[in-house]
């Protein structure tokens, strides 16, 4: 094989293992915007109006494609890719 093939195929398989938020599908980026906004997953399903086992679905898939392992480092990489802004702070006038 020659190096311009080895390197061809190192780079689909790098790109094949990159997250794919493009593929977030409606749903789960509203899963990731109420991530941020540090929601568990009892008010997500409240807030959406599914099931529990469905909000986990939502998270795994989130996780999955965002190439993460915990809701902070999903939060983290919402914020860093803009694909969520923080909550401003509330306060008590």
């Amino acid at each position: 094989m020659t190096d311009e093939r080895i390197s061809k195929r190192l780079m689909e398989r790098w790109r094949s293992k990159r997250p794919t938020t493009s593929r977030l599908t409606p749903r789960e980026t509203d899963v990731l915007r109420l991530l941020v906004k540090g929601s568990s997953n009892k008010e997500i399903a409240a807030t959406l109006g599914v099931g529990l086992r469905t909000v986990e679905g939502y998270v795994s898939n989130v996780f999955a494609k965002c190439g993460v392992r915990s809701r902070t480092e999903a939060v983290l990489y919402a914020l860093r890719h803009n694909l969520a802004t923080v909550p401003a702070a509330e306060t008590d006038e």
